[in-house]
């Protein structure tokens, strides 16, 4: 079965290069594009979608605030916030509400790679309760910047116990 997939910008001809450029995915997902956070709202009150990429700045509700809401009442889907603006303040508004934030332009590579990743992960977890208990998270943990020093360490090849011991 296909995945459903709702795109979501003001900007028609943004979701016309992303509708171009995801062509030769189509026999895997079906993609829908909708203008503007309301478009998207009605969009959903129709169709069920298993993950929902929006843009940040959109007039009259934001992708955070869009997000919020199909978090709301679809916590199944997978969100992902497509953004061209990167202020600290944005982001961190969409913190609660998207699972993952791509910048604009993004490569091809890197939206397919997100957009499998999802499906993988949804894959994995197959149980609906769980997916439903997971899409309510609103932050997850990270690990601390030590432990990642020393597996990036671990991991060059040259790690010895003098500089794991000055990490």
């Amino acid at each position: 079965m296909k995945k459903k997939i709702l795109f979501v910008d003001d900007e028609i001809n943004i979701l016309k290069a992303v509708k171009r450029m995801l062509r030769p995915h189509r026999d895997q997902w079906d993609m829908v594009f909708a203008e503007g956070p309301e478009s998207a709202l009605a969009t959903l009150e129709k169709k069920t979608f298993d993950l929902i990429v929006a843009d940040m700045r959109m007039p009259g509700m934001d992708g955070a605030k869009l997000l919020a809401i199909a978090k709301e009442k679809y916590p199944k889907m997978v969100r992902i916030i497509l953004s061209g603006h990167s202020d600290q303040e944005m982001i961190l508004r969409s913190v609660k509400s998207a699972h993952q934030y791509l910048t604009k332009p993004c490569e091809k590579k890197i939206l397919v790679a997100a957009i499998h990743r999802s499906f993988s992960l949804r894959r994995e977890l197959g149980e609906a309760r769980l997916l439903e208990l997971l899409g309510g998270i609103e932050t997850m943990p990270s690990l601390p910047a030590l432990y990642s020093q020393v597996v990036e360490e671990l991991e060059s090849g040259a790690a010895s116990t003098e500089s794991i011991g000055r990490i």
